[in-house]
């Protein structure tokens, strides 16, 4: 094996290394802090896989924002019944 092919070899190791702690990464910023380790063991033994399953892995925070508007809604909802019960027959 040559030098420059060893060189190209260590350097994908790297990126892929370097690759798999981003997606540890994101699947903290999706809330999933406790999967960090796993995720990231994943992405170096099996990358498409491990990259999938970040991928499809919930937001946690984006649905705690979610679940708020939602109660927003309902109890705005819930107002304007009551509203429109008070007004009179025409």
């Amino acid at each position: 094996m040559s030098f420059l092919t060893a060189i190209i070899i260590l350097a994908l190791l790297v990126l892929h290394i370097y690759a798999a702690m981003q997606f540890g990464e994101t699947a903290v910023e999706k809330g999933h802090e406790s999967k960090k380790g796993i995720v990231i063991v994943l992405c170096i033994l099996v990358p498409v896989a491990g990259y999938l399953l970040v991928c499809a892995m919930t937001d946690k925070k984006k649905m705690e924002v979610v679940e708020r508007i939602q109660q927003t809604l309902e109890s705005d909802k819930k107002g304007q019944n009551a509203v429109m019960d008070e007004l009179p027959d025409l």
